[in-house]
């Protein structure tokens, strides 16, 4: 997981404590679909070359699934070069999810840390302690729905992490907050007086003048 990265959209006074993609779970049926495929494409292209084949219809059916083959083997291909433009960011201020392809999608999406009630983390199964990666489910205050990061690589590590800079950032909020209420005091029930006086002599001195 990489720290202190900038990135696009970045806030002021924003800095990411982690960036990392989802686990390689996520690929791991397209490296064993591929190595398949390619050996189908190969086997299909020797049989076009060395086979003549004269029956029309044979020949349309070797095609067709010869470009079928191709298809599938460019899919996955495609799955894993979106694989590395997702990516998951943990800052000071929010949690931001980028939801990229190569060529279709190109979505971001954020969760301020005042917004976040409660956070779940869930490792289930033999292969999800095995292999370290799970999901974390983060409950939202207010609306009481509930956002699914899945597939995250050391789950445990980013619970923590989105707690204690929960824990942190909250204080410090709540603290800018009231030096900006210092800064602008509500007006006392005198000054509103004070002020109605002003104005209400101000209103009498220009219909004089």
């Amino acid at each position: 997981m990489n720290e202190d990265k900038t990135f696009k959209g970045q806030l002021k006074d924003e800095y990411a404590l982690s960036c990392f993609r989802k686990h390689w779970i996520k690929i791991l049926p397209s490296l064993f679909i591929i190595p398949v495929l390619f050996a189908l494409l190969a086997t299909g292209a020797t049989l076009m070359t060395i086979v003549r084949i004269e029956n029309t219809a044979a020949a349309v059916f070797l095609a067709r699934a010869f470009a079928l083959v191709n298809y599938l083997m460019h899919r996955q291909f495609f799955i894993i070069f979106n694989y590395y433009l997702r990516t998951v960011v943990i800052t000071n201020h929010r949690i931001i999810t980028v939801d990229k392809s190569i060529y279709f999608r190109d979505s971001v999406d954020s969760i301020d840390l005042s917004r976040i009630q409660d956070v779940h983390k869930k490792q289930n199964g033999i292969v999800e302690n095995i292999l370290d990666y799970g999901s974390l489910e983060i409950v939202l205050s207010g609306s009481h729905s509930v956002v699914t990061i899945d597939c995250i690589p050391k789950p445990d590590m980013c619970f923590k992490k989105i707690n204690r800079v929960k824990q942190s950032y909250l204080p410090s909020r709540n603290d800018d907050v009231l030096v900006g209420d210092m800064a602008n005091p509500p007006l006392t029930e005198e000054d509103l007086v004070g002020e109605m006086k002003e104005n209400f002599i101000g209103g009498i001195d220009e219909t004089r003048t």
